[in-house]
């Protein structure tokens, strides 16, 4: 009730009790006058009685119109004041009329929202499959519509609403992870619940539904219901599984494409090195059989000269011819092997002069070759793909200057400041540059010369793999190439790798001619198919003071070792009847894993295995020093074979 409606009902109250004094007041004055008149009367005579009760009457009617007239007067002005109450009271009524039809609308917009959102809710979650549940904590009650029940298969005894009953509906396989989410909201205050599981209906349906739920909290913020819905996302589901399984599908087959574009570009690697090793064969060959000229002329000769002194001079020239032949064969073999990189500290100064000898029966007789290093300098890179990146460039410059020209090698350290190179190397480095006095290129072909593929030149007469290559190596080096050309003046690559801080020359140490001493005697096992190099290397163990058994298979061998005491066994890698040497010496080194093994090999088939067996090599061909310095080294540092 509001204050208006207050107001007039307080009024009318005040008007009905001043209505009731009145007529107490009129009943009271009427006792007294009578009271008066019966003892006059009683004093009087008849005449006198009747006189005075005209006179009491009279009296009577004066009063009463005295009376009349003050309550005609009071009631004019609670007239007068119902009038103005009145007045307020309408005014009052239209305000709030207007008032509750401004509510009265604003509720029935209100009410048409509400049963709009109502249709929209009961319509989304038809579409959706969506059913609403709401479970509270405080008395672990949980509420569900028959809709819910029947969206999780409940039925029969389990169709009471229950948490439990819900739980126990969902696949065991994903229950845990639905349990851990409402252990969160209810007992760790997280806000929001969000879980996806399966359940399974009657006839063995199988549905995937997806709950999304908020926790409540009460007056003193503590968690108390938790409220939410819950969709059917079966087919949403089966989509994802179908496109996950597209994409396993898809990822399988980049995998595949990626591993047939490896292994293709691995072929291409590789016919680009035989391209480059039959270029370089010819030259090659052309001084190879200039040492075996001076080998086989040699020997013809000693075989009849009488002089100790021409003898003497003939052999050294042969051991020299032998040993440059084993360099040819060394720099051939890290030419055609596909290997990791094995930095090691290089010395350019020595490393270049012997590229030069090499490289120049390569390269056409009008071309000067000239080969420039600071003394001193050293970097840290891969001896052989260092070389099959030098004879890239130098094949590029030859075809680069077709009527003669002038290739400058030269290696140079230099200081990269921060700020100072495009890609942001800095630090000490080593710049090998190859430069030509050839045809040039322009920009644009700047641009793509280190492209997989691209090439100037003719078809059938280029890979497009040599620079690209080289540029592949730099940057797997750690360090970067670039290229610098003008037309008409010729073309410099440079090559930026990391700085060693020193390195060998390589030179090889000074020989006496005669065998060395063994520190001690050994009982040695020689494990070789060739039946000469087997017998040489028999003489040299024993002509170095050791005891010698012979093995031309991996079956000899192992009868060997377990018939005696062996204290060093020295195979060969590559055996001929199918064996294999590494294989045979990891065995040994299982069985005994005290016993000192060194291998020997003029090719090494399989560098990772060698690098994983983390066993001595010693390389073919070798010299006494060299074999006795292997020996000692190996019997020094054998270590037991790590199980396993």
């Amino acid at each position: 009730m509001d204050l208006l409606s207050l107001e007039r009902q307080e009024l009318v109250q005040q008007l009905a009790a001043s209505q009731q004094e009145q007529a107490r007041l009129r009943s009271q004055l009427q006792r007294e006058n009578r009271e008066a008149i019966e003892a006059l009367r009683g004093r009087l005579s008849p005449t006198s009685s009747r006189l005075l009760q005209e006179t009491t009457r009279l009296t009577e009617l004066e009063a009463n119109e005295e009376e009349l007239r003050v309550a005609l007067e009071e009631m004019q002005v609670l007239a007068e004041e119902l009038e103005d109450t009145n007045s307020a009271l309408t005014l009052a009524n239209q305000e709030l009329d207007a008032r509750v039809a401004e509510r009265t609308a604003e509720l029935q917009c209100a009410n048409e929202a509400l049963r709009l959102s109502e249709q929209r809710l009961r319509l989304a979650q038809s579409v959706a499959s969506a059913v609403a549940w709401d479970w509270d904590g405080r008395r672990d009650s949980f509420a569900w519509s028959e809709d819910f029940a029947g969206m999780h298969g409940i039925s029969g005894d389990r169709g009471k609403a229950s948490g439990q009953a819900w739980l126990d509906s969902i696949y065991p396989d994903d229950r845990v992870a639905v349990e851990r989410a409402l252990l969160d909201c209810l007992e760790h205050d997280v806000p929001d619940f969000a879980a996806e599981y399966r359940v399974q209906r009657a006839g063995g349906q199988e549905r995937w539904l997806a709950a999304r739920g908020r926790l409540l909290l009460n007056e003193q913020g503590q968690p108390h219901q938790l409220v939410g819905l819950t969709l059917d996302v079966t087919e949403r589901k089966l989509a994802e599984l179908t496109l996950a399984g597209h994409n396993e599908t898809l990822r399988e087959q980049i995998r595949t494409a990626m591993a047939e574009r490896e292994a293709a570009q691995v072929r291409m690697f590789q016919a680009m090195k035989l391209e480059a090793l039959g270029q370089l064969t010819g030259g090659v060959a052309h001084d190879f059989n200039n040492l075996l000229a001076i080998i086989i002329s040699g020997l013809s000769v000693i075989s009849r000269s009488q002089s100790e002194e021409e003898r003497a001079s003939l052999t050294a020239s042969i051991e020299q011819a032998a040993r440059r032949g084993a360099k040819l064969i060394r720099r051939l073999l890290s030419f055609a092997r596909r290997q990791t990189l094995k930095p090691e500290a290089l010395d350019m100064e020595s490393w270049l002069t012997e590229m030069a000898a090499l490289l120049k029966p390569s390269l056409r007789p009008d071309i000067d070759v000239v080969a420039q290093a600071t003394p001193g300098t050293a970097a840290m890179v891969d001896r052989g793909e260092l070389e099959l990146a030098l004879l890239n460039l130098c094949l590029n410059a030859r075809d680069a200057m077709p009527e003669a020209g002038t290739l400058t090698v030269a290696a140079r350290h230099v200081h990269l400041a921060p700020g100072q190179d495009a890609d942001g190397l800095t630090g000490p480095f080593v710049e090998i540059s190859v430069t030509d006095t050839g045809e040039g290129m322009s920009e644009q072909t700047q641009g793509r010369i280190f492209e997989p593929f691209f090439t100037t030149k003719p078809a059938g007469q280029g890979t497009g793999l040599g620079l690209p290559q080289v540029y592949g190596f730099a940057k797997q080096s750690g360090g970067a190439a670039r290229v610098e050309s003008t037309l008409g003046r010729g073309t410099t690559i440079r090559l930026l790798l990391p700085a060693a801080g020193s390195a060998s020359s390589g030179t090889s140490r000074p020989r006496t001619g005669a065998f060395p001493g063994a520190e001690r005697s050994l009982r040695g096992l020689v494990v070789e198919d060739d039946p000469e190099v087997c017998d040489m290397a028999v003489q040299v163990l024993r002509k170095l003071g050791h005891q010698v058994e012979q093995a031309r298979n991996t079956g000899e061998a192992m009868e060997t070792l377990h018939r005696g005491k062996i204290d060093l066994m020295f195979t060969d890698i590559m055996l001929a009847d199918g064996g294999d040497g590494l294989s045979l010496a990891l065995t040994a080194k299982r069985q005994w894993p005290q016993l000192p093994v060194l291998l020997t090999s003029g090719y090494e088939a399989s560098p990772e295995r060698m690098a994983m067996a983390k066993l001595p090599l010693l390389r073919k061909p070798y010299d006494a020093e060299e074999l006795d310095e292997a020996i000692n080294g190996t019997v020094a540092g054998a270590q037991p074979m790590m199980q396993g």
